[in-house]
């Protein structure tokens, strides 16, 4: 069996070219890696810049999935950094995944999803409202206690 082909979404606070080390890498090793650049981390000298969005990364995400499992029937390992996992919640339906394509006798499908340091939202979540430092220092959804790293404890001392 041939490795799996990696998908990688990057951050969105860094260029591409920070991820040339992980993708030689990888390449070293025989994965084949498809890292695209996302529409709305390029491209700023663009009329149409301001109208690109989470929606239009994952529609391009998806469409070079679906080229990569429905046309090419690869294995695809979704690997995903900080925003990326953003595009990446939202850019790959179940459809798509190996399990689903199995099931009906079909070949490829993305088999894993792989975030490091990278954003997960619930089904029907917004980044926006999903957790994370607020005003006051609050984080909502948190289990009862839980202080983010520095917030002061009751008595003044640091969290």
């Amino acid at each position: 069996m041939s490795q799996p082909t990696i998908l990688l979404l990057q951050g969105s606070f860094q260029l591409p070219e920070v991820y040339g080390r992980l993708t030689a890498a990888l390449e070293k090793r025989g994965f084949p890696v498809v890292h695209p650049t996302l529409p709305s981390l390029s491209g700023q000298d663009e009329t149409d810049f301001a109208s690109k969005s989470l929606a239009t990364d994952a529609d391009q995400a998806q469409s070079i999935l679906r080229r990569l499992v429905e046309d090419e029937h690869c294995n695809v390992l979704v690997l995903m950094h900080s925003y990326g996992g953003l595009v990446g919640t939202e850019g790959v339906p179940e459809d798509l995944s190996w399990s689903n394509r199995k099931s009906r006798g079909l070949a490829g499908g993305v088999f894993h999803l792989f975030f490091f340091a990278a954003f997960i939202l619930a089904e029907g979540r917004a980044a926006a409202v999903s957790g994370g430092v607020r005003p006051k220092r609050r984080v909502y959804g948190a289990p009862p206690g839980f202080r983010p790293l520095g917030h002061a404890k009751q008595d003044g001392g640091a969290g």
